[in-house]
């Protein structure tokens, strides 16, 4: 949607005036969460101030003091609640708006209007925040404030950690349609920590890609906020794009702060470390 096209389709949403935009803060959460869900004043009382009961009661969700004081300052107007995710210039795009609130010719609120085309973004889902770049660009993918695209390329060049089966090889299942055959794959120690103790390989994108099981799909960070499955297909071709080969090891750091890692069995001879595995114990 064009800038123009974006300012046009707010402005048939409101008032004739321009619609002063209200950022939506962490205690809005509630009330920005999309169509019709509406915050309840046990849940926000304490944390968004003052709140007339009668209105909550009547279906508005509670009014946080920074409307109320710009509501005060322009009677008789619509106030446009903009998720926090959206740090554009000019007026935001349409799904970027939670809602509006009008303030009536005494300055006072007194009415609440869903917007349909809102999409929460994953601050105002509540969602953890994002443990690594490929974690961020999934999340913003999810929620439509980024392209899915990016979560390939930033998947292209990282590191992740998988699950071994019996045998060494990738510990596979079944999505939560169960309709597709998977491959869990995580993108920071903590998702892994978070899925389980559990025997593990960290690999790059290549090696996933060369040990993946015919017909089967990646399914990254089972265990977050939200979870995607990536056709290898795709991801080759992020690879292919990106040109990085990488030889060191980044994860084992970060795991030993939160996972314990068995060392690597030494032959013998002590020779070759035995086991293809880091075992969690």
């Amino acid at each position: 949607m064009s800038s123009a096209s974006e300012e046009a389709a707010v402005a048939r949403t409101a008032a004739p005036t321009a619609i002063p935009m209200v950022p939506v803060t962490a205690e809005d959460r509630a009330s920005a969460a999309g169509p019709g869900r509406r915050a309840s004043r046990d849940a926000r009382g304490a944390s968004a101030g003052a709140v007339d009961e009668a209105r909550a009661d009547d279906g508005m969700p509670p009014v946080p003091d920074h409307v109320r004081e710009a509501a005060r300052s322009a009677p008789d107007h619509w106030f446009g609640m903009i998720d926090p995710t959206w740090s554009g210039e000019g007026a935001p795009p349409v799904w970027a708006l939670a809602g509006q609130w009008r303030s009536d010719a005494r300055g006072e609120v007194v009415e609440w209007r869903d917007n349909e085309e809102y999409r929460p973004s994953p601050v105002a889902l509540g969602w953890t925040s994002p443990k690594d770049p490929v974690d961020a660009a999934l999340q913003l993918a999810a929620t439509g404030y980024g392209p899915g695209g990016a979560v390939t390329r930033e998947l292209a060049s990282a590191e992740v950690a998988v699950f071994v089966a019996p045998g060494g090889g990738l510990l596979s299942a079944v999505s939560p349609d169960d309709e597709s055959a998977i491959v869990p794959v995580f993108t920071s120690p903590h998702h892994l920590h978070t899925a389980g103790r559990l025997s593990f390989r960290t690999m790059r994108a290549t090696e996933l890609l060369d040990r993946l099981p015919e017909n089967h799909v990646i399914y990254l960070n089972a265990s977050g906020p939200v979870s995607m499955t990536v056709e290898p297909g795709t991801l080759r071709e992020a690879v292919a794009a990106a040109g990085v080969v990488h030889d060191e090891d980044d994860w084992l750091g970060a795991l030993d702060d939160i996972l314990p890692v068995a060392e690597p069995k030494t032959s013998a001879d002590g020779g070759t470390p035995q086991g293809p595995a880091e075992e969690l114990s």
